[in-house]
C-alpha cells in the first residue's frame, strides 16, 4: 500500500469494496444515501485509531448486509453474511480481518431493511 496512511486506508476500503464484489449477487455502495437494490452491502467510511503524530495505525470499516423482508430474511441474510464475509478473507490482503457481525435494521428510503453490520479490521 502506499506511504501515507489516509491514502492506505482510502486504498482498502476500495480493496473491501472490490472483494465484496465477489459474492454473487450482493450489490455494493459505498454512498448511505444511494436507493439500495438488496441484497446489497454498504461499505461505509473508516474509523482510524491514530498514533502519536497522527498516523493511522488502525482502520475499522462498518459493512452493513442488508436483505428486503419476508419470513426468510433470516436464513438469508445468515448466508449473504457468510457470502460476504468470505468474499472479503479470499480477496483481500492478510491484514484485512472480518472480526463480527450484529443483526439490525437499517433505515433506506423510507423503510427499515433487515441487516447485518460486519465489523472489518485493517492494520496499517
Amino acid at each position: 500500500m502506499a506511504d501515507d496512511d489516509s491514502n492506505d486506508a482510502f486504498d482498502y476500503m476500495g480493496q473491501i469494496k472490490a472483494a465484496i464484489r465477489f459474492a454473487k449477487g450482493v450489490n455494493v455502495y459505498d454512498d448511505p444515501a444511494a436507493t439500495f437494490r438488496p441484497p446489497a452491502a454498504l461499505v461505509f467510511a473508516p474509523e482510524l485509531d491514530l498514533a502519536v503524530g497522527a498516523d493511522a495505525t488502525e482502520a475499522t470499516y462498518p459493512v452493513i448486509v442488508m436483505a428486503s423482508g419476508d419470513k426468510d430474511v433470516l436464513k438469508r441474510l445468515l448466508k449473504l453474511v457468510s457470502q460476504v464475509a468470505q468474499a472479503i478473507h479470499e480477496n483481500t490482503d492478510n491484514s484485512v480481518i472480518v472480526r463480527s457481525a450484529s443483526p439490525g435494521n437499517y433505515e433506506a428510503g423510507g423503510q427499515a431493511l433487515p441487516c447485518y453490520l460486519l465489523t472489518v479490521e485493517v492494520s496499517l
